[in-house]
């Protein structure tokens, strides 16, 4: 309707009685402002996160699941440190009642020779003497040392981060992750070898068995707790060590530092933790492998944001050293 044919009232002013436009109410409820103080949004997507991501999402659960900030809270960094010092904190507790379980195995079976060698205060704490006198202390120490380093995380998911170990960790798996972990253990052993045998003659290692660690498997070949300690090196140790260190470490220290502290951190402590060179240099070379192959493993799982080819490659790289130490013993 064109302005000339506009009513002969004035249009701004409507007549008494006269009911306003719908769109007119629409305007005036609009303006006016909602009764009482504006809603809080426990909704927020923290700063730097996307709305599609999974850490986006609410926990169901767990200390934080009823804190909501709008941005990261100002002790997020702190309390991945904490995660990883309860990680280390369990496994060490769970390991020293695991060893206490064994040695009274060891003790009451009657043949470790423990008894003798202590009478004589001969008492030899090296590894192959460790495995000959008290075998059940060295397996179930072992054994328990997994189990408290492999469930402290789903322990802190539950009570404390409240997503669940696949989105808290990585913890996911697809069938696409077993070629992937293939190539992983590879690629693993490949630069593992290439370091070995660049970094020994640097350090005067001439024998390459004063780098390797493998008689905690060797030494079992004639013992009944061999399937025990195999288990644990094949399966216990990929499992429990990828969800600790490519997952809890990895992540908490990504947080703090950014993915390269993530990865070269978590790679460090996972070389750290393996000994068992014969001599300075061979443990220097030893830890110089596992490093590489934690840093393969700590690349992917930046990448693939899981840890399931981790794991994967895992097995794999621990299988073919077991095989390996057995068939040569």
């Amino acid at each position: 309707m064109t302005f000339e044919d506009a009513p002969a009232e004035n249009p701004q002013t409507p007549s008494p009685g006269a009911v306003p436009a719908a769109g007119a109410i629409d305007q005036l409820m609009a303006s006016v402002p909602p009764a009482g103080p504006p809603p809080m949004a426990f909704d927020t997507v923290p700063a730097g996160m996307s709305s599609s991501s999974p850490e986006s999402e609410l926990p169901q659960s767990g200390l934080i699941g009823s804190l909501q900030f709008d941005s990261e809270p100002p002790w997020s960094k702190a309390m991945g440190i904490a995660q990883v010092l309860t990680v280390v904190a369990a496994a060490g507790l769970a390991s020293v009642v695991g060893s206490i379980a064994g040695l009274a195995i060891d003790l009451f079976s009657g043949d470790s020779g423990f008894f003798e060698e202590l009478a004589t205060g001969e008492m030899d704490t090296g590894i192959e003497n460790m495995i000959a006198t008290l075998p059940a202390t060295l397996v179930l120490g072992t054994i328990f040392q997994q189990l408290g380093q492999g469930l402290s995380p789903f322990l802190i998911s539950k009570l404390w981060k409240g997503y669940g170990v696949a989105k808290d960790w990585g913890l996911r798996f697809k069938w696409v992750d077993i070629p992937i972990g293939v190539g992983l253990a590879v690629a693993g052993l490949l630069l593992a070898w290439l370091v070995s045998v660049g970094l020994s003659p640097l350090v005067g290692v001439e024998d390459a068995s004063e780098a390797d660690n493998g008689v905690i498997v060797s030494g079992f070949k004639d013992s009944i707790w061999l399937y025990p300690m195999l288990f644990a090196v094949v399966i216990g140790a990929p499992l429990s060590e990828e969800i600790a260190f490519r997952g809890v470490v990895q992540r908490s220290m990504s947080r703090f530092g950014g993915p390269l502290v993530g990865i070269l951190g978590s790679s460090v402590l996972f070389a750290v933790v393996h000994i068992g060179g014969t001599s300075f240099g061979g443990q220097i070379v030893l830890w110089a492998s596992i490093f590489m192959i934690g840093l393969v493993f700590a690349v992917a799982s930046a990448y693939f944001k899981r840890l399931g080819p981790c794991i994967v490659g895992h097995v794999l790289n621990n299988l073919i050293a077991a095989v390996a130490l057995l068939a040569a013993a």
